[in-house]
């Protein structure tokens, strides 16, 4: 298991403030996620401990549901009823564009930034100790 690290930007440069990430392991299917807190940022845990296993990984980011009552005390929307303050493509890994990189050791990966067009994204994905795409 290998810490990993990073953070999720709106397309406006400020961190996303809410939600999760999830990673996938290509060819294997297995997902890890993290939260992210405020300021953007999330560490990458597993059922091991803190870490994720070395490989390449298709990232998706989740929204968080409403937690609140909605009006007249019924309960909140069904999901994808509210609105997220990026695009839906980034919800699913196979359309978000973003990837990550694992390797060992530490891996401060490049920020996810959640742009309009998903293809934008490809450009920012993160990846461990490098720029660009793997």
């Amino acid at each position: 298991m290998y810490p990993a690290k990073g953070k999720v930007l709106l397309k406006d440069d400020k961190p996303l403030s809410a939600g999760r990430v999830v990673f996938t392991l290509q060819g294997r299917g297995l997902d890890f996620s993290a939260p992210i807190s405020a300021d953007g940022t999330f560490t990458m845990t597993s059922q091991f401990g803190d870490g994720i296993p070395e490989g390449s990984y298709l990232v998706r980011v989740e929204p968080e549901a409403p937690t609140t009552l909605g009006p007249a005390g019924k309960k909140p929307a069904a999901k994808g009823a509210w609105t997220q303050p990026y695009p839906e493509s980034y919800s699913d890994e196979t359309t978000s564009g973003l990837t990550a990189k694992v390797n060992p050791g530490e891996n401060t990966l490049e920020p996810f930034k959640l742009v309009p067009q998903a293809g934008a994204a490809r450009a920012k994905s993160g990846k461990a100790g490098g720029r660009g795409e793997d």
